[in-house]
């Protein structure tokens, strides 16, 4: 099995680890209330609160205290380190943070997490691709109307022109 990526660059370059350790694990569990042991929770599934809600403010929150410790080593504010975050970047974070989950996981778990992840990002994928696919049919939809718009516009004002001349 490939070694799940636990590291995002943000827009200036800079690395940021999101390894989980036992310290961070707890840290996250007071702070947010969640346990992220259970992934697999059917009733307190924080994970999946996040995804389907897609609470980006909780997500970016969590990140944020993911990355405290380097910032505050690194000495960078944590104004200078949210405005290095764009849509792109934490999507990158998204990666690194599940790939710190599934690592830190025990193996037992670690397998079905791989699993489940794998199976989602094909879901993305395929919907990413029917996105791109409908785009396609929407700008020749809205090209043609255009066309057929512009034809128009020409042909009337081309019509007024000769009716001045006349």
């Amino acid at each position: 099995m490939e070694k799940a990526k636990t590291v995002f660059k943000d827009l200036k370059g800079r690395e940021w680890d999101l390894a989980m350790n036992v310290e961070l694990y707890m840290r996250l569990h007071h702070k947010f209330g969640i346990d992220i042991g259970k992934v697999f929770d059917q009733d307190d599934n924080w994970l999946t609160e996040i995804v389907v809600r897609d609470d980006m403010i909780r997500f970016m929150e969590i990140i944020t205290e993911c990355c405290h410790t380097q910032r505050e080593q690194l000495d960078i504010e944590l104004k200078d380190f949210l405005e290095s975050l764009t849509g792109d970047v934490m999507g990158e974070a998204a990666e690194a943070f599940l790939g710190a989950i599934v690592l830190f996981l025990p193996a037992h778990k670690r397998t079905a997490l791989t699993s489940i992840l794998s199976s989602i990002q094909t879901g993305m994928e395929k919907t990413a691709q029917r996105i791109e696919e409908h785009a396609q049919e929407m700008t020749i939809f809205v090209e043609e109307r255009l066309d057929e718009e512009l034809d128009k516009k020409l042909g009337e004002t081309l019509s007024e022109l000769k009716n001045k001349k006349t």
